[in-house]
């Protein structure tokens, strides 16, 4: 964890699309705001599998493509989840990510 937040700004915005009913969606600020989304995350969600397929870089944005597969904890139904990330660097540190998900499927696990 702390690797990650070193190569974050103190002003890293973690924009996290998903539906209403899905604790970990919505935007998450500063370092604060990343250790408290990747809480929220691991407490709704147990990881089964997480795939990079595919990074796309041009001038400072990276885009990853990828997808995951969660348990939800309260439901105990699964979903599959085909991911996009787009991540902003500026001055040599991670920016901002926004997340772009498959939130029909996450919306019905969570159900």
């Amino acid at each position: 964890m702390a690797g990650m937040l070193a190569a974050m700004s103190t002003a890293f915005e973690w924009d996290s699309r998903y539906s209403a009913g899905v604790p970990f969606g919505g935007v998450w600020r500063g370092h604060g705001g990343v250790s408290e989304f990747l809480k929220t995350l691991s407490d709704a969600v147990d990881v089964t599998a997480f795939e990079i397929r595919e990074f796309i870089a041009q001038g400072d944005s990276v885009v990853v493509l990828g997808f995951d597969e969660s348990r939800v904890k309260s439901t105990g139904r699964t979903f599959h989840n085909e991911w996009v990330h787009v991540w902003a660097v500026h001055d040599g540190q991670l920016a901002s990510v926004r997340t772009y998900n498959d939130t029909a499927a996450a919306a019905a696990a969570f159900a």
